[in-house]
């Protein structure tokens, strides 16, 4: 699968040192760009309709905000982890509000 990183998400993942903007952007690659199809095991699908998932990378620290559109994975925020679960029946507003809070207002996941 193909990885596009959106230059929102490039410029959250600058904010952090260089060995953590490393190791996440190739355990994404890896884990993600590896895929047939998602999720992939560390993975939440917190957007059903738009097909909208949060990847748990660098020993689950941080989550790539991501949506699969065809066979490409476009990356939109990368956001340190906090309680994410999949049974939350809020969980696209609380990826929001992370996203929201993570980026000044810049990024609104769809």
């Amino acid at each position: 699968m193909k990885v596009n990183w959106a230059p929102t998400a490039d410029r959250l993942l600058q904010q952090r040192d260089r060995f953590t903007q490393r190791a996440i952007r190739q355990e994404f690659e890896q884990v993600v760009g590896g895929m047939a199809s998602p999720p992939a095991p560390q993975s939440i699908e917190f957007d059903t309709d738009k097909r909208g998932y949060l990847t748990f990378v660098a020993e689950e620290r941080y989550s790539v905000v991501w949506y699969l559109t065809n066979d490409t994975a476009s990356v939109l925020a990368v956001v340190p982890t906090t309680r994410f679960s999949p049974g939350m029946h809020d969980l696209k507003a609380r990826v929001n509000d992370v996203v929201q809070t993570e980026s000044h207002g810049a990024v609104n996941v769809r």
